[in-house]
């Protein structure tokens, strides 16, 4: 079976980069970075399911879900919004306008996968192989469980009880997949998020751009990928 087609349209690259680390195995993920961009795309390809930005840096997106409404080719296709978390009205305009769903800024991993396959029908979230990661630190060495992955970015969930790394802190690390130990590898933090967003959450997404890789490596965290998600290569 086909992979259901994705485009993300979003000028910001951390945002398109968690998108594809979060459904690139569950979906054939394009993206555009402004409604012009955007346009060409859903002009050229059918989508499975669109999500797109508000502010976008030539036309706000509310005018892009509105154009394909109102499109007979485009109008079933399922249109996510997402919004910044204080742009409340932006929410209802985007439900008049006909909006399948939104998603607040920030999001997690989980947020974004159950609202994309809640949307995309008969298309269940792919079993994936457990991965876990050992985060070596001050001295420390601290365990948790792989949330996504690319050739260059990992999403570790940590709990939050057990200090996990600073931003902008360098790390050393191995990861598990299946009770197989990995290469190590280096790398540094670049995000840290309560996951569900919660200020009382119990786990805390480390996100931690991987260093210095070589093809051995690349080859490794593809195969890695796959396995988290479900698919195969």
């Amino acid at each position: 079976m086909d992979k259901p087609r994705l485009l993300v349209i979003d000028d910001d690259p951390n945002i398109v980069e968690l998108v594809r680390a979060g459904l690139s195995k569950g979906f054939e993920v394009d993206d555009a970075m402004d409604v012009a961009s955007a346009k060409v795309c859903l002009d050229s390809y059918r989508y499975d399911l669109v999500l797109c930005d508000w502010m976008l840096p030539d036309v706000n997106g509310d005018k892009l879900l509105a154009w394909a409404k109102q499109n007979p080719r485009l109008r079933d296709t399922p249109f996510v919004m997402v919004t910044a978390k204080d742009d409340k009205e932006c929410v209802v305009t985007a439900i008049r306008l006909g909006a399948d769903g939104y998603i607040i800024k920030p999001f997690t991993l989980e947020r974004l996968r159950t609202k994309v396959y809640s949307l995309v029908e008969k298309r269940p979230e792919p079993q994936a192989v457990e991965c876990k990661a050992s985060l070596h630190y001050r001295n420390q060495l601290v365990k948790g469980s792989v949330k996504a992955l690319t050739r260059d970015l990992l999403i570790v969930a940590i709990s939050r009880h057990k200090f996990p790394p600073h931003i902008f802190e360098e790390v050393a690390l191995q990861l598990e997949q299946g009770g197989n130990s990995g290469s190590n590898f280096r790398g540094a933090v670049t995000t840290l998020q309560a996951e569900g967003l919660a200020l009382d959450a119990e786990m805390v997404e480390v996100h931690i751009r991987l260093q210095e890789l070589t093809d051995a490596q690349r080859d490794e965290l593809s195969r890695m990928e796959c396995a988290l998600d479900g698919g195969t290569d």
